[in-house]
């Protein structure tokens, strides 16, 4: 029921834990405001019974989409058993997903935490960058159980937090889709994410006039 939310949570999402009194917080967070928009009309539809009071505003670079709630902060950490704090390296699947909503759920994580580019020949590809590998290696089980080919890898990076000096190393877990079965990946479980759903589009428009020989 709440699939393509838990899935777009456990990338962008998060419970603040503050020190003292707990403020009862749910944060989003995207540079696109079509997204930001997106998941606030998400909000309304699968929370409806909760009568949010959703706020946006801008932080910097960013679109933050901001819920202050009791009872739904609540629901989310004592229903939906979701972590408060710190998760990036952490998160796996919530126990609450059921079977019929891996497919939300993958498209809720990757159309957040991934992005869509060209390779070399042209063709689409839909990527996952994320710090935890329990998920990483979750949505890959999905996608091999769907016959969706994909590959896998990590590899160390530098990362420097805004208004930090230190740099830290952390492992970053990748996960690419790429040629055919990035289109079947689309077609199955698509991309909720609006920006990155109309770049794929336009990738695969390029690929169709480039087979057919037709102007795009």
């Amino acid at each position: 029921m709440y699939g393509l939310f838990l899935g777009i949570h456990c990338a962008d999402g998060t419970l603040p834990k503050y020190k003292g009194s707990n403020q009862y917080l749910w944060e989003f967070s995207d540079r696109d405001k079509e997204a930001a928009d997106f998941v606030v009309e998400l909000l309304r539809k699968e929370f409806e019974a909760f009568a949010l009071n959703i706020h946006v505003r801008q932080r910097g670079n960013q679109y933050v989409v901001f819920v202050k709630n009791k009872k739904f902060w609540k629901f989310l950490t004592e229903e939906l058993k979701l972590p408060v704090g710190k998760k990036a390296e952490t998160i796996d699947i919530p126990s609450c997903v059921s079977t019929e909503e891996f497919k939300d759920f993958v498209n809720g994580v990757i159309g957040s935490d991934g992005f869509v580019f060209q390779d070399w020949n042209g063709t689409p590809r839909v990527r996952l960058r994320i710090r935890g590998k329990q998920l990483r290696d979750r949505i890959s089980e999905i996608l091999y159980n769907l016959k969706i080919t994909h590959t896998t890898g990590e590899s160390i990076e530098d990362l420097k937090p805004p208004n930090a000096k230190k740099v830290y190393h952390v492992e970053i877990y990748r996960l690419d889709v790429y040629g055919k079965n990035a289109i079947k990946y689309f077609n199955e479980i698509g991309i909720w994410h609006p920006i990155k759903k109309r770049k794929f589009l336009k990738f695969c428009d390029s690929v169709r006039s480039r087979e057919t020989g037709t102007p795009r």
